[in-house]
């Protein structure tokens, strides 16, 4: 199982970037994880990829967290029917870090 980080702008907006992941995804790169970091002195958003024999059936979701929620409330919002929870992380998007969900349907 080969892994693939890769690095996205953080100062797409959270479309760019979703779109920027479901590419990488129908080249047959699985979603792993994302989070913000530091590469090469800068910020940026890491994203994990995992290498698939083919694309994902489905493809992947953005949306941002609402912070100002508790926690059981978070969890209602994230785990909502009909959504496969990918992972969760901070993206910054448009320059601004921000808690996302990644899910598929």
């Amino acid at each position: 199982m080969a892994l693939t980080l890769r690095t996205l702008d953080t100062n797409a907006s959270l479309v760019q970037q979703q779109t920027a992941i479901r590419q990488a995804e129908e080249l047959g790169f699985r979603l792993l994880s994302l989070t913000t970091d530091r590469v090469g002195g800068g910020r940026a958003n890491l994203v994990t990829f995992v290498q698939t024999p083919d694309a994902p059936a489905t493809a992947i979701t953005l949306e941002v967290v609402n912070g100002g929620l508790d926690q059981d409330a978070q969890e209602t919002a994230l785990n909502a029917a009909g959504r496969q929870l990918v992972c969760y992380g901070s993206l910054s998007i448009q320059g601004t870090p921000e808690n996302v969900v990644v899910w598929r349907n």
